[in-house]
């Protein structure tokens, strides 16, 4: 009887077989325009900018704090 991982020596369940999703890759574009908005307005949210230049919130986030290491300041 075959098993449900046919042709391969991986046990069921196994996380090498399976792939992981990913999601779409910010552009230069998207990273320039992200960086030139919050030049002209530091103090601008990411929830305004998200909607300003119609960019995911998680996607601006993630540019803000991983690409241009940019991190809130309080005063």
């Amino acid at each position: 009887m075959a098993g449900l991982c046919e042709g391969g020596n991986e046990p069921p369940g196994s996380l090498t077989a399976k792939k992981t999703p990913r999601g779409k890759k910010v552009t230069e574009a998207q990273v320039d325009r992200i960086q030139q908005a919050f030049q002209r307005s530091p103090c601008k949210s990411v929830r305004r900018a998200s909607r300003e230049l119609a960019i995911p919130k998680s996607t601006i986030h993630d540019v803000l704090h991983k690409r241009l290491r940019l991190v809130e300041v309080d005063l």
